[in-house]
């Protein structure tokens, strides 16, 4: 019987020596491999440095957490790590079925509050949703249309808008320096309160995410109240536009609308709180064209194409003859993987990237600064267009027609721009998450100015982008 025990006790011994060898090998797996350079180019943002260590950081715990998320992301083979937990998951149940999913559902306050681990909820669509039940009408949200605009409540969820790769987070800010959201929350915005947001879920399809959409009926009333403010600053010196953009999420297949406010209301409540200031109805051309390549499936933005649809309702607004898309030259950059792809990473959609798709014109004009920036290497992305985002970004052109055209805009206006150039003597554009001086003096000195400010619906939606127009006017 002793050596019963003895073996016994040799063999408990060797497990857990075969255990602490196998977790030791992993580890050193996992700490000295070399550090995966996908990262940054796959998660759009910039990855954790050493921390500092101090007495202060190390009294409030401030040295461990920055110091762990410093290690999290020196992790060799992280891309692979994750690539692999997404799959893992997909085989349970989620990504591979016909209906798509939730993904990062939980609570997020805009950039702040996003974090990389995913929430999944199965989509459990109603039998019948009626195809007009959030106010989808054949109507443009400037001209007719039942709708009061504001939130009806049945949106099953709300999103935040969020930064590519060459954004900069900001507290409680999103890339359109907004902090997205659904709510019936219609008190004024102060400093010490702002409107409450909920969770800002992507609906995730085999082939394409989508963001969806929530907005307060007060934030796009105090939206139309920063634009007319521009309008009556500017009366008699500069034309004032107003272009909102629906994004992806009004156009999906009806029966997930549910789970989103109607965009079409949001842009109405706007529009229909403008006096001075002048609408575009991009809405209604986008609606048309919403069966062609005018969203990225990965990204939150849209195309350039999408961008000249909107160039033609803008046109069609101003009175403007525009150029005809058979004056350019398209080409093409394949293997374009959004930001929403960097919230779920999945195989399908790594093996079936976007195309990035450019416009150059025929008979090329001559700018002061660059329309494009054609990416110099294999990374392709959003900011091929004006650069990214600038404070103020001014482009002289050949055409001399003493014509002004100014653009306050979120990233989405980055591929609206490059469109102007051939109706215009010089474009001003600013970006008042960046921008600090005053529009309203900047443009002083010039004469015959258009003025658009230019938002994807997050913007009036959610109320953080109020306060930036309103702070560089």
């Amino acid at each position: 019987m002793d050596w019963s025990r003895g073996l016994k006790a040799i063999k408990e011994k060797m497990n857990i020596i075969g255990f602490c060898a196998l977790v030791l090998f992993f580890w050193s797996i996992i700490l000295l491999a070399p550090n995966d350079t996908r990262v940054e180019d796959l998660e759009h943002r910039t990855l954790n440095e050493m921390p500092e260590l101090n007495l202060q950081t190390a009294m409030n715990g401030g040295f461990s957490k920055q110091f762990e998320e410093f290690i999290a992301d020196q992790v060799g083979f992280r891309t692979s790590f994750v690539m692999l937990s997404r799959n893992i998951e997909s085989a349970f149940g989620a990504a591979m079925r016909d209906e798509p999913v939730l993904v990062n559902a939980g609570a997020m306050t805009g950039m702040a509050g996003r974090d990389d681990s995913d929430n999944y909820t199965m989509i459990e669509p109603p039998a019948s949703v009626a195809a007009d039940g959030n106010g989808y009408s054949a109507d443009s949200p400037q001209s007719g249309g039942d709708s009061d605009g504001g939130n009806d409540g049945n949106a099953g969820a709300s999103a935040s808008t969020s930064a590519d790769g060459n954004d900069a987070p900001q507290p409680g800010v999103d890339e359109s320096g907004q902090s997205g959201g659904s709510s019936n929350e219609t008190e004024p915005e102060t400093a010490e309160t702002v409107e409450p947001i909920r969770a800002g879920p992507v609906l995730a399809f085999t082939d394409k995410l989508v963001e969806l959409y929530g907005y307060t009926s007060g934030s796009c009333t105090r939206y139309a109240e920063a634009v007319e403010g521009y309008a009556k600053a500017l009366e008699g010196k500069a034309t004032v536009y107003s272009l909102i953009v629906p994004t992806q999420a009004e156009f999906i297949d009806e029966k997930y609308r549910y789970m989103s406010d109607s965009q079409f209301d949001a842009i109405k409540k706007v529009y229909d709180n403008l006096e001075v200031a002048r609408t575009v109805d991009a809405y209604s051309i986008l609606s048309i064209h919403s069966n062609e390549y005018v969203y990225f499936r990965t990204d939150h933005h849209w195309t350039a194409l999408g961008a000249y649809y909107a160039y033609l309702a803008f046109c069609d607004a101003a009175g403007i003859e525009p150029v005809t898309i058979d004056k350019y030259d398209s080409h093409e950059l394949p293997g374009f993987l959004g930001y929403l792809f960097s919230i779920h990473p999945t195989d399908e959609l790594r093996e079936n990237p976007d195309t990035l798709v450019y416009y150059e014109l025929k008979e090329p004009l001559e700018t002061s600064n660059r329309l494009l920036h054609k990416p110099l290497g294999d990374y392709v992305t959003y900011s091929i267009f004006i650069g990214g985002d600038n404070p103020i970004y001014v482009i002289e052109t050949s055409v001399k027609n003493g014509k002004t055209c100014a653009v306050i805009k979120d990233s989405y206006g980055n591929a609206f721009v490059p469109w102007l150039a051939p109706n215009y003597e010089r474009l001003i554009v600013f970006d008042p998450r960046k921008f600090t001086g005053s529009v309203v003096k900047t443009l002083a000195e010039y004469d015959d100015v258009d003025l658009i400010i230019l938002n994807s619906a997050f913007g009036p939606g959610s109320g953080g982008f109020n306060g930036l127009l309103n702070n560089i006017r």
